[in-house]
């Protein structure tokens, strides 16, 4: 089977402990990448776009607390799998957080259902697979961007030394102007010289 990649947002050393080691040894594998605050978590996902299945998402960070957390990440990435997890939160938040992408909610009091979590995850990666079809232009769009960044960075001193060389061409067309004029100009003058003698 397939392993999981999913990024723990928890600033909670402990708690991130429990968490990866209770959901460790399971049949499919999961492994972890942890983020300690929400703007980490934001720079993981643009980092490793298209790599990160899900993330387990702690509302109580440094730099975020409550369900806005989960609104300001899925925002950004609406496209990512998102299991809250929260200290206290009441069943009106729960339920909004589930009708607005939440693909679950873990009340932690000390205990979690880690068994479910675990089926929640895979549950949900599992159904949110790509096609192949999809996969197909996802891999095309990632080649495209990958490409075009590649290309950038080749291109971009390429350019500047066409831009010198155009310049020099310039230079050297003028150069040859203006010798010639100054050629005619000698030569006439020299015509001259010759002619009043």
């Amino acid at each position: 089977m397939l392993r999981i990649l999913a990024l723990l947002v928890e600033s909670n050393e402990p708690l991130f402990e429990v968490l990866r080691n209770s959901l460790r040894d399971r049949q499919r594998p999961i492994d972890f990448i942890r983020a300690d605050t929400l703007k980490d978590a934001v720079s993981i996902l643009r980092e490793r776009r298209g790599w990160i299945e899900i993330v387990i998402l702690d509302l109580s960070l440094p730099d975020s607390q409550g369900k806005n957390t989960f609104y300001k990440l899925q925002r950004q990435f609406p496209d990512v799998l998102i299991a809250v997890i929260a200290k206290d939160i009441g069943d009106a938040d729960r339920i909004d957080l589930a009708q607005n992408g939440a693909i679950d909610c873990l009340v932690r009091n000390g205990v979690f259902d880690s068994d479910r979590l675990y089926e929640r995850i895979v549950e949900s990666v599992d159904s949110n697979k790509p096609t192949s079809d999809n996969l197909q232009v996802r891999h095309e769009t990632d080649i495209r961007e990958l490409l075009r960044g590649e290309l950038d960075t080749i291109l971009s001193p390429m350019s500047k030394r066409i831009e010198r060389i155009e310049r020099t061409d310039r230079y050297m067309k003028a150069a040859k102007v203006i010798g010639a004029t100054v050629a005619a100009a000698v030569a006439a003058t020299m015509g001259l010289l010759h002619f009043f003698r």
